[in-house]
């Protein structure tokens, strides 16, 4: 399911420079499948597709997509010699990743200290809905995927 772009103008101001490839890498990671093909590169610092699928148990097409995924958000890298490829990790981008991801979550916890109450309450909406409500939600949706 894709999430639809939004305009220009409607992310102009609040969204940040950073906030697109943070999202796609975060989207790439969202699959336990990638996780745990990363996981098989890290190990194996470079291998092609059958490697991978020796210690992933899916179907060689379902780790090429996988894989796609992960090259299209940057994650891995593609090195062809004529029909092989072998993939490794993009430990910048990963570890731009990790940054990023820090910086947002230091960002937001400093800005939910600005606006939030010690009972949980959010002074900028006056949402009085208590925290505990707002977690039993969350869990009791369905996953995306299965």
């Amino acid at each position: 399911m894709e999430t639809p772009e939004l305009p220009a103008q409607q992310i102009e101001g609040c969204a940040r420079q950073t906030d697109a490839p943070l999202a796609k890498a975060a989207k790439a990671l969202s699959h336990p499948a990638r996780l745990a093909i990363l996981r098989t590169i890290a190990k194996q610092s470079r291998c092609n597709c059958a490697q991978i699928c020796g210690h992933v148990p899916l179907a060689q097409s379902t780790v090429s997509q996988h894989l796609r995924v992960l090259n299209e958000a940057g994650l891995i890298e593609i090195e062809t010699d004529g029909p092989n490829s072998r993939y490794t990790l993009a430990a910048s981008a990963i570890t731009t990743f990790a940054e990023t991801l820090t910086a947002l979550a230091k960002g937001l916890c400093a800005d939910a200290d600005a606006c939030c109450g010690p009972s949980g309450t959010c002074r900028k909406s006056n949402n009085t809905t208590s925290p505990s409500v707002g977690a039993q939600k969350a869990t009791s949706r369905k996953p995306l995927y299965e």
